[in-house]
């Protein structure tokens, strides 16, 4: 297990905690038609986690999914996480206005921001996420 106590990474994940989400939608970022570099043929096979997918309806449904898969994980000593439901936070647009601005560009919740820096937008990547943890842990 990494345990490397001087360093801790804080990942913020900011969306509607009950937004339905559809994971068969043939793209990844929540985005127009934007794709990362493992789809192919409408099917992602790298940047959303495919592992209890049946089970995963709701952004709430992802955020567990991805505490559970911290939790378990060599580097659960040096991650915080943080859900930031958008639908119940006051005066949201000016608390985060960086995510406020991307949502008026059309891009899609769930964002995870990693240390302050927003990384990925419309999934959570279970993967992606733990290899960055692991970049900035090392």
């Amino acid at each position: 297990m990494i345990d490397n106590q001087n360093k801790n990474v804080l990942i913020q994940i900011f969306g509607e905690k009950s937004k339905k989400i559809d994971l068969n939608s043939g793209g990844c970022g929540g985005y127009k038609s934007s794709r990362c570099s493992s789809c192919e043929n409408d099917n992602c096979c790298g940047c959303r986690g495919r592992n209890d997918l049946k089970s995963i309806n709701t952004i709430a449904d992802m955020y567990g999914a991805l505490e559970t898969f911290i939790r378990k994980s060599d580097v659960c000593n040096n991650v915080k996480l943080e859900f930031i439901d958008i639908s119940k936070c006051n005066n949201f647009g000016h608390t985060y206005p960086r995510i406020k601005e991307l949502i008026d560009k059309g891009y899609e919740d769930p964002f995870t921001v990693i240390d302050g820096v927003i990384r990925y937008y419309g999934s959570i990547s279970n993967i992606l996420i733990y290899k960055d943890i692991l970049e900035l842990i090392e």
